[in-house]
């Protein structure tokens, strides 16, 4: 079995294992967050793993949060009289502020972009 193969096997056990987690024992207590649980995931293993990949993705995350809830306090608040516009333009702001934060920082640019500009995730560690 080549590592592509194995890889793909693992990951779709995982994902079956994860999506039944969320699905059936703790549905009735946090419904409907399976996509959080993958984007961990992802972002655990997509930093390197282990201690380093753990805190790497939580202070991320963390981040990512923060800006999402103050695009929807620009939402409700200051953007809130572009009518149908607020909400893309809120998700829009915070994008711009998550890139450019991601711009500044190496560490965080080799999420997005790792050789030569093209998304190239296995070798971004």
């Amino acid at each position: 079995m080549s590592a592509y193969l194995a890889l793909a096997v693992s990951v779709g056990l995982l994902a079956v294992l994860d999506t039944w987690l969320f699905g059936v024992p703790l549905a009735s207590t946090l419904p409907g967050l399976v996509w959080v649980s993958f984007l961990s995931w992802g972002c655990f293993f997509q930093s390197g793993a282990g201690t380093k990949g753990l805190t790497t993705a939580t202070v991320g995350m963390s981040f990512g949060a923060i800006v999402g809830m103050a695009a929807i306090w620009a939402l409700m608040g200051p953007l809130g009289g572009l009518g149908d516009l607020a909400g893309p333009v809120a998700v829009g702001l915070g994008a711009f502020v998550l890139q450019g934060f991601a711009a500044q920082h190496h560490s965080c640019q080799r999420l997005w972009f790792c050789r030569r500009g093209r998304l190239h995730l296995p070798a971004c560690r």
